[in-house]
């Protein structure tokens, strides 16, 4: 067994008649890794958007959320216009939610509440958790019946790599009830590109991610490259700090990851 530091290449077989090659593998996998930061950076604030009361008017509801977000995070400045809240951390790094430092601004609007749902536009400008920084703007449709919410996302992420992102996901908390940052399950699509280039798609299947792992720690993406060729990743978690990624295809090839880098066994 060999240990290699995270950011090097990791050279997987990928399934199908067409896998991919070394270097579109090597892209696949570091992009896994990318987009699963995002969702986790994402969800802290799409998740608190629905700490209001169902069936309020959407302009009380937006004060509900104001009340929270202060209780939650006083060092956040916020501002209330009808339905629409803007939470302003600041350009300083000093405001500390949720464990980490924030900065930027996340703009919501409540379009609709009822008994039943809620939707909730959200816009990010420079809005960073200390990983990356994200632009753009979600839209988020909450359902109680089913205590899952799906999300419609066009945004720009900038962490180790530069993303253009949209997807159309539905998601449930990892713990039923828990806080921001206990994980969540994810199963839809993503569409990407990276400095224009021609776009990257991935298929989601009950991928579960939690903010301080280095990886998924369950679920499978199904990654296809601009040339269409195909690669199947699957995560399996071993202990607290361990996820094991498997490649299966022709061949299978066995990879382990903690914070401090990838084994392969």
């Amino acid at each position: 067994m060999r240990w290699l530091p995270l950011t090097l290449p990791l050279f997987l077989v990928g399934c199908g008649e067409r896998p991919m090659s070394l270097a579109e593998q090597q892209e696949a996998v570091r992009l896994s890794v990318e987009t699963a930061r995002m969702d986790a950076a994402t969800d802290d604030v799409v998740h608190v958007t629905t700490s209001f009361t169902l069936g309020q008017a959407a302009s009380e509801a937006a004060q509900e959320l104001r009340d929270w977000w202060e209780s939650q995070a006083s060092c956040a400045s916020l501002t209330l216009e009808d339905s629409t809240l803007t939470v302003d951390f600041g350009t300083s790094g000093e405001c500390t939610w949720n464990g980490r430092s924030w900065t930027g601004t996340a703009t919501v609007t409540i379009t609709h509440s009822d008994e039943d749902d809620a939707v909730v536009r959200h816009q990010w400008e420079d809005l960073s958790n200390g990983i990356g920084v994200l632009n753009g703007e979600a839209t988020v449709t909450w359902s109680s019946d089913v205590g899952s919410r799906r999300v419609r996302t066009d945004a720009s992420w900038r962490g180790q790599r530069t993303l253009q992102v949209t997807s159309d996901r539905r998601i449930e908390r990892l713990q039923p009830g828990g806080p921001p940052g206990s994980g969540i399950v994810i199963e839809g699509s993503r569409e990407w590109t990276i400095d224009g280039s021609e776009p990257w798609t991935m298929e989601i299947n009950n991928v579960e991610i939690r903010p301080q792992d280095p990886a998924p720690q369950a679920g499978s993406y199904v990654i296809t490259s601009p040339s269409e060729r195909d690669l199947t990743l699957s995560f399996q978690r071993l202990d607290e700090n361990t996820v094991r990624i498997t490649a299966e295809g022709r061949r299978v090839r066995v990879w382990e990851v903690t914070r401090d880098g990838i084994e392969e066994v």
